[in-house]
C-alpha cells in the first residue's frame, strides 16, 4: 500500500497547479534507509502520459515494473513471473493532495497523507524530490534526473501482456 500511495502522490504532484504537465519522463534513484542505518537504492524510469498512464520501471537492483491506469495497478515481478494486480481505492485518489500542500519556501512543499508526511522538492516547476518516513520509520528519498516534459510517449509503453506461465496474485 506504501508504493501505492507514493505512486499516486508523484502523479498527483506531476499533473497539479505546481506542476502542469501533458506528459512525463524522468529516471529516478530511490533510497530507503531503516532505522540500522542500512540502505537499499534502487534506480528506475518514470513514464507518465497525457492519458494518465503511469509506467514505474525498476532496473536495479532488480527489474519491476509498475503499472498504473485509471483505478487499475499491475506490478510485473519478471524474475519472479509473477503479476500482481489490485484497485486503487477511490479514498486513495491523491490527484488533489499536492494542491493543499503547505509552501515552505519557493522550492518546498510538505503534505501529510494517511499519517505519512511527504516532503517535496521543485524546482523551475520540475519535480526533483520527494522525501518521507514510512510507517515502519524507513526513510525514503525520491531522486528524480534526466527529466522530460510534454513529450511523445509510444502509448505501447504502458501495457503489459501477462505470459500463460506468470502467476497472478489478486489484491
Amino acid at each position: 500500500m506504501k508504493v501505492l500511495s507514493i505512486l499516486l502522490f508523484t502523479f498527483s504532484i506531476i499533473y497539479s497547479d505546481i506542476i502542469n504537465l501533458k506528459s512525463y519522463s524522468s529516471m529516478f534513484t530511490q533510497t530507503i534507509t531503516n532505522s540500522s542505518n542500512s540502505k537499499i537504492i534502487y534506480n528506475g524510469n518514470l513514464y507518465i502520459d497525457n492519458n494518465s498512464n503511469i509506467l514505474w520501471r525498476y532496473t536495479k537492483p532488480i527489474r519491476k515494473d509498475v503499472y498504473i491506469n485509471d483505478l487499475n495497478v499491475m506490478i510485473v515481478e519478471p524474475e519472479l513471473e509473477q503479476v500482481i494486480t489490485s484497485k486503487i481505492s477511490e479514498e486513495l485518489n491523491l490527484f488533489n493532495i499536492l494542491n493543499s500542500s503547505k509552501k515552505i519556501d519557493n522550492q518546498t512543499y510538505q503534505n501529510k497523507v494517511n499519517n505519512i508526511k511527504y516532503t517535496i522538492i521543485v524546482k523551475n516547476k520540475i519535480l526533483t524530490t520527494i522525501k518521507y518516513t514510512d510507517e515502519i520509520d524507513n526513510k525514503v528519498n525520491i531522486s528524480f534526473t534526466n527529466t522530460s516534459n510534454d513529450i511523445q510517449l509510444d502509448e505501447s509503453l504502458f501495457t503489459f501482456d501477462i505470459p500463460k506461465y506468470y502467476d497472478i496474485i489478486r489484491k
